[in-house]
């Protein structure tokens, strides 16, 4: 159905944006975790800050400008980790049914898609975390490079006297994860250049 509805409204399929959210439940559920339990409410990570309640988490993945095309419930103490590399084969099989070729989209991500199992994405793009040592790597090869290209502003909303907008530039450069090189882009904002205001007496 989803796919038909892409077709009627000429919807893309060249950029999938996947993400997961987590849902909070009162009250009790005591057979969730049955054979027959569809999923298993429980506690888990909260993106809600509400680790005192029971949860289950949505899966979703998403084309155009946000519009959802596959979704579903997950246990509440599933992995974004395991979710996100499970739902990469599913997404694939499911727009290959439909006569959507692997290399016809680009796979968006948050960085819990950054596992050993990375070589299964295929094209995407996605945020490299901090705790990998390849992007501090990356980030001062930019730096020693000082080969940068403007990209400008880009915010949304327009700017302010008091809240001015940010001017980007990016560098790319290679990262090697789990045995295979990427391209990294490393992204620099203007609103990083401003010094904190010194300490009185520091």
């Amino acid at each position: 159905m989803s796919v038909a509805a892409m077709d009627r409204f000429a919807l893309t399929a060249k950029h999938v944006h996947f993400d997961t959210t987590s849902v909070n439940v009162f009250g009790d559920y005591a057979n969730t975790n049955d054979a027959q339990a569809t999923a298993n409410i429980t506690y888990g990570y909260s993106k809600d800050k509400r680790p005192d309640l029971k949860q289950f988490v949505l899966s979703m993945l998403c084309v155009s400008r946000g519009i959802p095309i596959v979704g579903k419930h997950e246990d509440g103490n599933a992995s974004d980790k395991k979710i996100n590399h499970r739902v990469l084969g599913e997404v694939a099989r499911h727009l290959r049914e439909h006569g959507v070729a692997e290399e016809a989209f680009i796979y968006v991500a948050d960085s819990a898609m950054v596992t050993e199992n990375l070589a299964r994405a295929g094209r995407f793009i996605t945020r490299l975390p901090a705790t990998y040592t390849a992007c501090e790597h990356a980030i001062l090869k930019a730096i020693d490079a000082d080969h940068w290209t403007r990209v400008g502003c880009i915010a949304a909303t327009p700017p302010t006297k008091r809240r001015p907008a940010a001017s980007y530039r990016v560098s790319e450069q290679s990262v090697e994860l789990y045995g295979t090189s990427y391209r990294a882009i490393v992204v620099h904002s203007s609103a990083h250049d401003q010094l904190p205001p010194e300490t009185p007496g520091a």
